[in-house]
């Protein structure tokens, strides 16, 4: 618990320099990052066996080693360096604006390689163990540079770069030696006369196994080591030194205030993922103590992510919280939760538990309000497209009725211009009814303006309603003249039965039973029975499909009809020539 006896509180960490009061002087880091390792050992190796190396958890760094652009900064570390937390865990803590910034053994890996470097630290140490129980051992004799604590990596690169002709080397020694001077040079960056642990070279002599190792787990320890014993003594000198990939410290905190890495680094724009934070950045500026001091100043309630990314994913790389830090770990939860710690609360070295819950309180209302605000102004624009939704609708169904308008029209158009032409080809081949569309059955048929009606209409005289121009109704009418003073026929009995429809048909009297001559009247209606059904039919369909048509073809037909009586008429006064009445019954 905290060292304060009230509940009510939760102490803050010291820190190295109260807020406000860190010195505005910078110091000299001494790093070793020795980036042209890659170019010499690539044309030692040659590329076959170069890209072994590539291909293994160094393959990202070396990347990075080959971006020129991408330096070291001592004055921004050192920044960095002023505002860290001291805590008895292991994972290192700095601040930014008074907030808090986690650096543990995960955002470690997620700076170097997260895709390789976690599975190393967490399966690949059970890989030796695991064939030296099944008395798998190497079975070639380990190298002598393997075996002893006494060689630097200054002796190893030269070694590699100018062998002995009384130990020459072959090909997988030349790689092993080039994978073991990566490693030590950026992971661990030894001094030039500082020994390599033997527990690093062990299991050099064989690749795999040695690439297997939990190296990124190792690389933390060293660099956090490192940095937990620097402190204000530390840079009074005006130079320190820094074990351990000192870069990736850099790069971590671009990622975690957003507005320090804009302001000192440039972004690349073909990294192909956020992870590895190391590969985010295509060039860095190593700008003067004094400037980075300004550019922070100006800053006001920036964005710092206390931790990277989801808190919950690879959680199991961070160390536990030592007992005495418990309360600053409520306090993480708290900022993480929404509250910002002040330079007062460092002050004070303590936050009011009730105060800062309250302040979430407000805080999260605000953000319901504005999350509110926010609804209400997706359910606008949602109501906004369902209205243009609507108009859509509605203009694309007036087009398509409009469209089906026109398709039916057009249909009935066509049917009925088939309907005229088979009628009028009918026509042609029929020829006209001069007997005013009277069929064999005795039923007179409409088809004629000028013709008797279906009705079979009867003037007072006792004959068929006619139009002027239209003539006798019949042929015989049209060929007999009158032959007595009255105006009558020879021949033709005032009780003569004439022709009608059979509808109209009477049973004789016994006056009419009276034997009569049959007398031969040409037959002069010369169209079949089953054309005139054909004809009959046609008609019926132009008469209700398309009332113009029907005039036109009626027209066309009573012409003919005319010219056609005529030449009959002409015809039948030269039979008169040659005793054609002969056949013609007389008045009794």
């Amino acid at each position: 618990m905290s060292n304060n006896d009230s509940l009510d509180v939760f102490n803050l960490p010291p820190r190295i320099y109260n807020p406000g009061f860190e010195p505005n002087i910078g110091a000299v880091v001494i790093q070793h990052f020795e980036t042209h390792l890659v170019k010499k050992v690539e044309l030692a190796l040659g590329e076959e066996q170069f890209n072994l190396i590539k291909a293994s958890f160094l393959g990202p760094i070396i990347e990075l080693a080959k971006r020129s652009g991408v330096n070291f900064s001592g004055k921004i570390f050192h920044f960095l360096m002023q505002r860290r937390l001291l805590l008895k865990e292991t994972n290192l803590w700095f601040t930014f604006d008074s907030q808090p910034m986690r650096f543990s053994e995960r955002e470690f890996l997620l700076t170097t390689c997260i895709s390789k470097l976690v599975f190393f630290c967490v399966q690949c140490d059970l890989i030796d163990s695991e064939m030296l129980r099944k008395g798998k051992a190497p079975s070639k004799a380990p190298y002598f540079w393997t075996q002893k604590e006494h060689f630097t990596l200054e002796q190893l690169q030269k070694r590699l770069f100018e062998p002995n002709q009384l130990h020459p080397l072959d090909a997988e020694e030349k790689l092993s030696l080039g994978m073991v001077t990566l490693t030590e040079a950026f992971l661990f960056t030894p001094g030039s006369l500082e020994k390599i642990p033997l527990s690093r070279l062990v299991h050099a002599s064989e690749f795999a196994i040695y690439t297997s190792q939990p190296w990124g787990k190792h690389a933390y320890r060293v660099l956090a080591t490192s940095i937990q014993r620097i402190n204000e003594n530390t840079w009074a000198r005006g130079t320190y030194e820094v074990k351990g990939f000192a870069m990736a410290i850099l790069l971590w905190a671009f990622s975690a205030v957003p507005s320090l890495g804009s302001s000192f680094a440039t972004e690349c724009v073909t990294s192909r993922s956020e992870y590895p934070l190391c590969l985010k950045w295509e060039t860095t500026q190593t700008p003067r103590f004094s400037h980075v001091v300004d550019v922070v100043k100006k800053m006001n309630s920036v964005k710092v992510n206390t931790v990277i990314g989801n808190p919950y994913e690879y959680s199991y790389l961070v160390a536990s919280s030592h007992e005495d830090d418990i309360d600053f770990e409520e306090i993480v939860r708290l900022v993480q939760n929404g509250y910002r710690l002040k330079a007062t609360d460092w002050s004070a070295g303590f936050i009011d538990i009730f105060t800062v819950l309250q302040e979430i309180g407000e805080q999260t209302m605000n953000n319901n309000l504005y999350d509110s605000k926010k609804l209400d102004k997706i359910l606008n624009l949602l109501q906004d497209f369902n209205r243009r939704i609507a108009v859509i609708e509605y203009v694309l169904k007036s087009r398509l009725e409009k469209d089906e308008t026109e398709r039916c029209k057009k249909k009935e158009s066509d049917i009925q211009e088939e309907t005229c032409a088979r009628t009028e080809e009918q026509s042609d081949k029929a020829g006209p009814n001069i007997d005013g569309d009277i069929g064999v059955d005795g039923d007179s048929r409409e088809g004629d303006e000028c013709g008797p009606s279906r009705d079979g209409e009867i003037d007072v005289d006792g004959d068929n309603k006619e139009d002027d121009e239209c003539g006798p109704s019949t042929f015989e009418d049209s060929i007999r003249e009158p032959n007595t003073e009255d105006g009558s026929y020879a021949g033709d009995d005032e009780n003569s039965q004439k022709i009608r429809s059979e509808d109209d048909t009477t049973e004789p009297t016994a006056k009419d039973k009276t034997p009569t001559l049959n007398f031969s009247t040409p037959n002069f209606n010369i169209i079949s029975e089953d054309s005139q059904d054909k004809e009959k039919e046609g008609i019926s369909v132009s008469e209700t499909n398309n009332e113009a048509c029907k005039k036109s073809s009626e027209s066309k037909k009573y012409c003919r009809k005319k010219r056609y009586v005529r030449e009959r008429k002409e015809t039948n006064k030269r039979k008169q020539g040659d005793n054609s009445y002969n056949d013609i019954p007389t008045r009794k």
